[in-house]
């Protein structure tokens, strides 16, 4: 798709060529992926643009579950260099389940950029970050070191081992204790600690997990990634109805993500296993569910009740196990 080598809107103006962002004449801070999906948006102005199309354009048609954490990553750091607002976008529109709208006037020329970057006291500064509608600076400096910690606490949370959680959990902490309004760091900090209260006893681990979790949706009420998270706390601490309405609005989100539809299957099966009588509501629900990722939800399900009722009744104390064994 071709695009004019300069883009220019509510004060911004997008140097296609260099892969540059200017914000009247001082050059904003942006990763070169944020800035590509930025260029895709800004050069389709009111046109609908699909996560499908984001995803063959920029990732490659064979990438599912990085893609779907790697875009979400991407427009919170437009948005955040942008000073936009989910809520009451100036820029980017989301539409749910679809994709994106570049919704702020453009226009196109040559290079407009004469000033030098500007810098204060602390060095340069990031500007327009959201905090929860609101808008506040950060050292560049340190909100690049915040997003590394970030970074390698994620890639310690995929290892597996105890070990590699508690490395996770220091530098989600680390990430938080640079920049305290960082969603993603909330968000995976609250894994983490949900995570940890399966290998040890902490009488206050569900609910720590639970305060960053829903933090993380205080700063960002459209991110996917905390309620699965919310989805499995929730059911460790027997509280069915919020489990289910975090595990489909985590899916309403983001329908790829994998984890998501585990643990709303998870919950079900839960919640079904107190009561024999919810089943049919559990797996009609999950029944017509028909994305291939919402296949493992409900075959979950359906696994459990394949067998005798006496073997169902039997085994209510050990699923129920791990929702008291916090406490």
């Amino acid at each position: 798709m071709p695009f004019a080598k300069n883009i220019y809107f509510g004060g911004f103006e997008l140097d296609v060529e260099s892969g540059e962002l200017w914000k009247r004449g001082r050059k904003m801070k942006l990763p070169p992926q944020p800035l590509r999906v930025l260029v895709l948006l800004a050069g389709s102005p009111g046109r609908l643009v699909t996560r499908e199309t984001i995803r063959e354009q920029l990732w490659g048609s064979d990438t599912f579950v990085d893609f779907e954490h790697g875009l979400n990553f991407c427009i919170r750091e437009i948005r955040s260099v942008l000073g936009d607002n989910p809520k009451s976008p100036r820029f980017i529109e989301t539409l749910p389940r679809r994709g994106y709208r570049f919704v702020a006037e453009t226009s196109s020329g040559v290079n407009h950029v004469a000033s030098p970057i500007q810098e204060n006291e602390c060095g340069p500064v990031v500007t327009g970050i959201v905090t929860g509608g609101s808008e506040s600076t950060l050292p560049e400096a340190t909100q690049i070191q915040a997003y590394e910690y970030y970074s390698r606490a994620r890639k310690s949370f995929t290892r597996v081992g105890k070990e590699a959680l508690e490395e996770a959990r220091q530098d989600f902490e680390r990430a938080l204790a640079l920049n305290p309004q960082y969603a993603l760091a909330h968000s995976g900090l609250g894994a983490a600690y949900a995570l940890q209260t399966i290998s040890r006893r902490d009488p206050d681990g569900l609910d720590k997990a639970k305060a960053h979790l829903q933090r993380a949706l205080e700063l960002d009420p459209e991110l996917a990634e905390p309620y699965p998270w919310l989805c499995y706390v929730y059911m460790r601490q027997n509280q069915f109805d919020h489990a289910l309405q975090a595990g489909h609005r985590g899916i309403q989100l983001q329908p790829e993500l994998v984890h998501a539809h585990y643990f709303l299957g998870l919950a079900y099966f839960s919640f079904c296993e107190t009561d024999l009588a919810n089943y049919q509501a559990s797996g009609g629900t999950l029944a017509q569910r028909r994305p291939r990722r919402a296949k493992l939800a409900a075959d979950l399900v359906r696994a459990f009740f394949s067998r005798s009722p006496e073997w169902r009744l039997r085994t209510r104390r050990g699923v129920r196990a791990p929702a008291t064994r916090s406490k």
